[in-house]
């Protein structure tokens, strides 16, 4: 007599597949509004060292995404949003190209990353004294063997600083202390473009 029944399946958040351990992504708690690296920090067997290079077992690896081989500053532009699992190998096999070194890390994403892509992100902070304000563009555009992408982004900080002057006058048995206030005013504009093209 029901008229509708809606079953519901989680995958485990961390499973294995032959070679590989995989961090399902949409299964936990960070598969919205974080970033690449935050993802890799809670991967099993990565580590991020203090400069966020990464590594596996003290050895450089190869990132992919849906099995391209791409540079670290392509992730940049892909959020937790994006990514349905992250594939981690810690050794190579034979069905990983020669070339590469290390153990490999593999972000599958939820779609193919074909035709175009954009994000934009702003935060406004205020602070008891001053504020920050940041916003962000990614722009991704191609299709299964090459991508374009590039990102904007600019940041105001406003922030107040307090200076204290010791004047020690020794004539006159003397000391005078003096208190000041600087407010400083920073703005920060980063610009990137990238290609790649998988050639087989």
């Amino acid at each position: 007599t029901l008229d509708e029944v809606n079953i519901t399946a989680r995958k485990n958040i961390i499973t294995k597949e032959d070679d590989k351990t995989v961090f399902n992504v949409q299964s936990s708690p960070l598969k919205q509004g974080y970033e690449v690296i935050d993802l890799l920090k809670v991967t099993p067997h990565v580590w991020i060292n203090a400069d966020n290079t990464i590594s596996i077992h003290g050895e450089n690896v190869t990132l992919m995404v849906n099995e391209r081989i791409v540079d670290i500053s392509y992730l940049s532009d892909i959020k937790s949003d994006d990514i349905s699992r992250i594939e981690v190998q810690t050794y190579q096999s034979a069905n990983i190209d020669a070339s590469t070194t290390g153990g490999v890390v593999n972000f599958i994403l939820m779609k193919k990353d074909k035709g175009i892509k954009a994000r934009l992100t702003s935060s406004y902070t205020i602070k008891p004294k001053g504020y920050n304000t940041y916003s962000d563009m990614n722009i991704n555009y191609g299709t299964e063997k090459w991508n374009i992408y590039g990102s904007y982004s600019f940041g105001k900080y406003d922030f107040f600083s307090n200076e204290i002057n010791n004047i020690d006058f020794l004539t006159l048995n003397k000391k005078i202390e003096t208190e000041s206030e600087k407010e400083n005013i920073t703005e920060n504009h980063n610009y990137k473009i990238g290609y790649f093209h998988q050639l087989n």
